[in-house]
């Protein structure tokens, strides 16, 4: 994954996301996961040697490697091709994870254990790919 990012930013990789004009989709609970993740992506542009200095170095984290880790990190913490991974990226989350948790809970008491159970690996699953930890221990 590390190498996949050092690639695109000396362009040996391109990246679709380097041309698109859509909105970042964000896939993080909090700000500060964000911060953390954006803060660690600057340094791998810093850190890359390259001929290629993007004009906009916030913009191109942003843009560009931002998906492109997201993407590769829900592939990781899902089990799922990378274009299964981009798929679940575009659609982004119909709710946040407050309102599932919430929801989750309100189940719980109206629910046979079977579907418990798969609720329960529901929101274990969706939390692990929320945590900045996870994700930036699958970069």
């Amino acid at each position: 994954m590390l190498q996949h990012l050092k690639n695109i930013i000396t362009g040996n990789t391109v990246s679709p996301w380097a041309k698109k004009q859509d909105r970042v989709i964000l896939l993080f609970e909090d700000d500060e996961q964000v911060d953390k993740v954006m803060h660690f992506l600057s340094e791998v542009l810093e850190r890359t040697e390259t001929d290629k200095k993007s004009a906009d170095p916030v913009a191109f984290v942003m843009d560009v490697l931002l998906p492109e880790a997201t993407v590769h990190a829900l592939g990781a913490v899902h089990s799922i091709s990378l274009d299964k991974a981009k798929e679940m990226y575009m659609r982004g989350t119909e709710f946040d994870s407050s309102e599932i948790t919430q929801l989750g809970e309100q189940l719980q008491s109206h629910i046979s254990s079977k579907a418990r159970q798969k609720l329960d690996s529901f929101l274990s699953n969706y939390k692990k790919a929320l945590e900045c930890e996870e994700f930036l221990g699958r970069l």
